[in-house]
């Protein structure tokens, strides 16, 4: 499936790559509206080459719009940061994507 991650700059982004990157098709890298999230561009830099297929989008809710878009029919995952998670559980709940 497809992975929407993002994390805060200040945790272990390279251990959590390497353990979320490499059981994912594709990667897009996102960061949640909190001060201390690392950029999307900053995290497909420290963590390229772990997955197959990577892009970056400057929201969450860009990110998750685009994955929605894309018509693939395996799962989404939305995994890194509990702020991120917490902030694509809102965009959802919202029906702002229906």
């Amino acid at each position: 499936g497809d992975l929407v991650f993002g994390a805060m700059a200040d945790k272990q982004i390279e251990e959590i790559g390497r353990l979320l990157l490499p059981r994912v098709a594709r990667v897009r890298f996102t960061a949640p509206a909190v001060e201390r999230a690392c950029p999307p561009d900053e995290l497909a830099a420290r963590l390229c080459g772990l997955a197959p297929e990577s892009s970056t989008a400057p929201s969450v809710e860009s990110a998750l719009a685009a994955e929605l878009a894309s018509a693939r029919t395996e799962p989404i995952i939305v995994a890194g940061s509990l702020y991120l998670v917490g902030e694509a559980r809102d965009l959802l709940l919202s029906r702002r994507f229906e």
